[in-house]
């Protein structure tokens, strides 16, 4: 079995910066046909489970690109975003806010 997550790619630079990381990430990654579809057609269904740390690792030596990765699990309100620029990164996790009115409020939530 395992997780599937469903996965976007886009990038932000000059068409040169942005070839020569793909190229990069294309003969750096261990999925290399799956990336060829994810590069081509911007998204990609699967279970991945290194193409997060595959990003970053490619996305250090090409510190002119804007890499952003998001995925969708399986699981309901499993959706991050993932954010590269050479040596930075930085990884959102959607977050469901708390209810506010306390007439909407589970037994646990009235308890906390």
């Amino acid at each position: 079995m395992g997780y599937y997550t469903n996965y976007s790619l886009t990038e932000e630079g000059t068409p040169k910066a942005i070839k020569a990381f793909q190229e990069d990430l294309v003969e750096s990654s261990k999925y290399k046909g799956d990336i060829l579809d994810l590069i081509s057609c911007g998204c990609l269904s699967g279970k991945y489970y290194d193409l997060s740390n595959e990003i970053k690792t490619v996305a250090l030596r090409h510190p002119n690109v804007l890499v952003i990765l998001q995925g969708e699990g399986e699981d309901p309100g499993d959706i991050w975003e993932l954010r590269c620029k050479g040596k930075e990164t930085e990884q959102q996790v959607m977050t469901m806010p708390p209810f506010e009115n306390p007439a909407l409020f589970t037994k646990d939530e009235k308890q906390q």
